[in-house]
């Protein structure tokens, strides 16, 4: 009689990764194809306004070093995750902080805030390896997600190696329109004081996505750009969009 010998074999590796069947490029090619210009990355539209009006808060301090403005542009996105997450504690998250950039990482740094510490906001803005970094790209959120869309929608122009700016067009109007609801100045000394307590966060409410709805200028300027009203905003790619637009309300 034969016998039949067998023996374990290392199991395969883990999976690791997200989108395993590939389903995620479907949803890509249906932005692509119904709304150029905005992406399945690209989800709050506070940030359309933000970023510009950040290069735009830029302008007076003159010629800054490149690595200068890299730690105050950081920092920027750092707070304005951190304000959200504030505001939104204990509410509805999805009008607050939801899905702003590096929130998972700065989550425990508002938590110390909460019991009464205070936070540096050069530790989570640091470029070097941490495990407190909230974005690995140099340009944080703005680098991994928003600077391409802002481009193709000409509200920014440029990039890390030649500089990012505002276009006078259409940058230009949302970032004056975001000046409206939020203070220069005290956004700027929390930036350059680096040390930050929840009365900070609590003193630039203003800033949260939230008061986006509060603001009618800025709320009417991205709803034209986002479909595609005739004015500033027009293009051959929002007429796509104005399209997508009118067949979802027709259902």
């Amino acid at each position: 009689m034969s016998s039949l010998t067998t023996a374990w074999v290392k199991p395969p590796n883990q999976i690791t990764g997200l989108d395993h069947l590939g389903v995620q490029a479907i949803s890509v090619a249906l932005y692509e194809r119904l709304l150029p210009g905005i992406t399945n990355v690209t989800d709050r539209a506070a940030y359309f306004s933000f970023y510009p009006w950040f290069l735009s808060s830029m302008q007076g301090a003159g010629n800054i070093k490149r690595d200068d403005f890299l730690e105050y542009f950081r920092r920027a996105d750092c707070l304005f995750t951190l304000i959200g997450a504030r505001h939104g504690h204990g509410q509805e998250e999805s009008i607050h902080g939801a899905r702003l950039v590096g929130r998972n990482v700065l989550l425990p740094a508002l938590e110390r805030m909460l019991d009464g510490k205070t936070v540096r906001l050069s530790t989570f803005a640091t470029r070097e390896e941490s495990s407190d970094r909230y974005f690995k790209n140099p340009l944080g959120g703005l680098g991994q997600y928003y600077l391409g869309t802002l481009r193709d929608l000409r509200i920014l122009r440029g990039d890390l190696r030649e500089g990012v700016k505002f276009t006078d067009q259409c940058g230009r109007p949302l970032a004056e329109a975001f000046t409206l609801r939020a203070e220069k100045d005290r956004f700027w000394r929390a930036i350059k004081k680096d040390v930050i307590d929840v009365g900070t966060l609590d003193d630039l409410i203003d800033f949260c996505p939230c008061m986006l709805k509060e603001n009618p200028v800025e709320l009417d300027l991205l709803t034209n750009l986002f479909i595609n009203v005739p004015g500033i905003f027009q293009s051959d790619d929002g007429q796509r969009r104005q399209h997508a637009d009118t067949a979802l309300r027709s259902f």
